[in-house]
């Protein structure tokens, strides 16, 4: 009867009442949870379905409908923007299905989370996991640039590089192609080299990054690195240069005291104000 119900929400509720009130302890409670939940999704009643997974999900904590309750909760919490909520059901999922179906989404997930909320050193923990226990999916190959990220984030910037070039020059059956560079790999990758003391990769790279792409903020962020590098190897006046070319790239991004501070040095006190 649920079964048949189910394509309705008014209908699927009378039928949920009905066979629970004739039997309260019936065995079959959290697949219909699960099935209202879907209904409730479907007419944006994002609270009750929330309830609804909730309470299916506790039925059975080890169950398959609970796995999938559990899923769907974290991904509307997600969607909501509700990130503490959201990462206590997700590490309670992973933790009570670490093989679940779902876990290396939720894990890819938690670990964007982890880094967008600035904590570096758990989204490289969490995306590590990933990477040895589900090489194979698509969650882990999704991942990759988040953990480069994380990885110079947490200062460990060698390990970056060698993942950053790994997306810039991935292995392939296929023939090279002469398609231009990600620039935004090559950013990070120039700063990572730069956060590790190499200044001529950092400058190959980021040179690479403003020769295909001279103006926006990616390159005013480029022009700034090289500028900060420049600065400190004692080129002033390169390293002048650079801001200049940085604030005119983006003249609207917000740029860094330094910035400042290094153009008032060389005695550029006009375009030090402006900055």
């Amino acid at each position: 009867i649920f079964t048949l119900s189910t394509g309705s929400l008014v209908e699927a509720r009378a039928a949920y009442v009905a066979i629970t009130t004739a039997n309260p302890a019936y065995r079959h409670r959290d697949v219909m949870l699960f099935q209202m939940g879907k209904l409730l999704e479907q007419t944006d009643s994002s609270a009750a379905a929330l309830a609804a997974y909730t309470e299916a999900s506790q039925i059975s904590s080890a169950s398959a409908v609970a796995e999938q309750a559990g899923y769907q909760r974290f991904r509307m919490l997600l969607a909501a923007g509700l990130t503490d909520s959201a990462t206590a059901v997700g590490n309670g999922y992973c933790a009570g299905f670490s093989n679940g179906r779902h876990t290396p989404e939720v894990l890819r997930a938690l670990g964007d989370l982890a880094l967008k909320r600035g904590q570096a050193d758990r989204a490289v923990d969490l995306l590590q996991q990933l990477a040895s226990r589900f090489p194979y999916t698509d969650a882990y190959l999704k991942s990759q640039r988040t953990l480069a990220d994380a990885l110079l984030a947490s200062g460990d910037p060698q390990s970056a590089i060698a993942l950053y070039q790994e997306l810039l020059n991935p292995v392939s059956a296929r023939p090279p192609t002469t398609r231009r560079p990600d620039a935004s790999l090559l950013l990070c990758l120039g700063k990572a080299y730069a956060t590790a003391g190499n200044a001529q990769h950092a400058k190959k790279s980021l040179f690479a990054l403003v020769a295909g792409e001279g103006t926006g903020e990616r390159a005013a962020e480029a022009y700034s690195t090289l500028g900060m590098i420049f600065r400190s190897e004692g080129s002033s006046d390169l390293a002048t240069s650079y801001f200049r070319q940085a604030s005119a790239a983006s003249p609207t991004t917000a740029t860094s005291r330094d910035i400042a501070d290094i153009l008032f040095d060389s005695g550029e006190y006009a375009d030090a104000g402006r900055q």
